[in-house]
């Protein structure tokens, strides 16, 4: 197996954990904005919305802070 693919199945198995949707459901049910949750956690609206659509992986640190 190359690093590629290695890579896409990682990528594939973390989309499966649905941690986006996670997050602005929480995000949602606790009434923040991203600008409430941005303040709170002090990560930017910008990455914040990333991470919600499923366009990046959130690291452990990350994770940590939503927390």
């Amino acid at each position: 197996m190359t690093q590629v693919q290695r890579n896409t199945d990682i990528g594939l198995a973390v989309k499966a954990l649905k941690i986006g949707k996670k997050v602005r459901e929480l995000r949602q049910r606790n009434k923040y904005t991203l600008q409430d949750l941005a303040s709170r956690t002090g990560l930017s609206k910008p990455f914040l919305s990333q991470i919600e659509n499923d366009h990046v992986v959130p690291p452990v640190a990350t994770l940590l802070k939503l927390a």
